[in-house]
């Protein structure tokens, strides 16, 4: 099943949806805010992030148009855990709280939707967990990698990765210049693939 959440436009319209747009840089909600929306991308992208004890960025998830994020705190009525930023220019769909639930209660397909939206998203992080305790920089951006692979349903042979260094040390809580310098190490062994600056594993 498709781990992505997209309920249908017209029908979170139907229940007071409206669109907000946002540049690059802009957050759509800050660590510790409450939790009154749910989001709905549009257009764009949207990162998931939060700072260290460092002040150094952590990326949890990057969402894509059709992609929805930050429901668990919506539907538990907590205060977000990570902040939500355009990675980009985007337009984010946004349905308050309370008609949201009335949404799902009247519609529970969609409930089922999010059952295994959740169940993804709760898999996803763990192997997240895992890559961040591995000691070994070369270990921590092959299972990034790998990670990268199996959402794109990709088979054995290489494929561009669409990330930037900046954007891979962020996933993997490395400096971008152990991002770079371990890359290059991994081209050198065969591992993967570095051509015109984009890589391909």
């Amino acid at each position: 099943m498709d781990a992505r959440m997209n309920i249908d436009i017209n029908l979170l319209k139907s229940y007071g949806a409206v669109p907000k747009s946002f540049q690059k840089g802009e957050f759509i909600y800050k660590e510790g805010d409450p939790a009154r929306f749910y989001h709905q991308i549009t257009s764009g992208r949207v990162k998931m992030s939060c700072f260290n004890d460092d002040g150094k960025i952590f990326t949890f998830l990057i969402f894509r148009e059709g992609e929805s994020f930050g429901e668990p705190s919506v539907l538990i009525q907590e205060h977000y855990p990570a902040f939500a930023i355009a990675d980009g220019p985007c337009t984010v769909m946004m349905l308050v709280k309370d008609s949201f639930i009335q949404l799902l209660d009247d519609h529970p397909e969609y409930q089922r939707k999010f059952l295994f939206l959740f169940a993804q998203r709760l898999y996803n992080k763990t192997n997240t967990s895992k890559l961040i305790i591995s000691e070994s920089p070369e270990q921590r951006i092959l299972s990034f990698l790998k990670k990268y692979k199996r959402e794109h349903h990709a088979a054995d042979d290489p494929i561009l990765i669409h990330y930037t260094r900046q954007e891979i040390a962020d996933f993997t809580g490395l400096r971008v210049e152990t991002i770079i310098r371990t890359i290059k190490k991994m081209h050198k062994s065969g591992k993967l693939t570095i051509k015109d600056r984009k890589v391909y594993f």
